[in-house]
Order: C-alpha cells, then structure tokens, then sequence
C-alpha cells in the first residue's frame, strides 16, 4: 500500500495543474488597442476596461532593446459580449490625452495571411 500511495503523490501534481491551467488565450476574446502613449500601463488599461466585464490578461508588448511600450496592447476578455462592448465603447476613448483605437485582435500570423485557410 505504501508504494502505490508514494505513486499516486506523484501523479497528483499534474492532475492538480489540468484543473487550474494557464490562461488559455485561445479561449479569450482579444481586443487590439492603438495609440497608447508610453507611460500608460497595463494597470490604466484594466481600469479602463474591467468596466465592460470580466478581464483575463493584458500585454503591452515592450521594445527588447529599450524596455518602452511600443505604444499598443492587447486586452483579453473572458465574455465575446464584454469584448465586443468594449471594443465599440473604448475606440475613440481618450486616455492619457490620446484616442485609443481599439478593434478586435486578428490572431492570423503574417506567415499565414492570404494562405486562404
């Protein structure tokens, strides 16, 4: 009895990770947002945004070099409806003294574009 408890501690902590996974991006709703300055931070972005629902994840992608926002985002919802309310609502929202743009996410890879599938 001894060994197959020591086995099934060692198969507990993937069973334990299946159940809370990583966010999964592919099951979220992404929003693409224009036009942020460089100090707007993910934090101004969630406040900005959780008003519309439910906000799983935020990126602001980052110069390697510099460490500066390359001046967009990417806002991530749980709900298509909170997204797609955000997305009309937010697009032509000043923050930071600029108008966001803001649109859906395309998600195809530049790779990909015109390959038709």
């Amino acid at each position: 009895a001894m060994a197959s408890r020591r086995e099934r501690d060692l198969r507990e902590p993937p069973r334990e990770r299946e159940r809370r996974p990583p966010p999964d991006t592919s099951r979220l709703f992404s929003l693409k947002v224009d036009n942020l300055t460089f100090r707007t931070r993910p934090e101004d972005l969630k406040e900005a945004f959780g008003k519309f629902g439910a906000v799983a994840d935020i990126h602001i992608p980052r110069d390697r070099y510099t460490g500066e926002s390359r001046g967009f985002g990417f806002v991530r919802f749980e709900r298509q409806r909170d997204a797609d309310d955000a997305a009309r609502e937010m697009d032509g929202y000043k923050l930071d003294s600029r108008r966001l743009k803001v649109q859906m996410a395309k998600y195809k890879k530049p790779a990909v574009m015109g390959g038709g599938s």
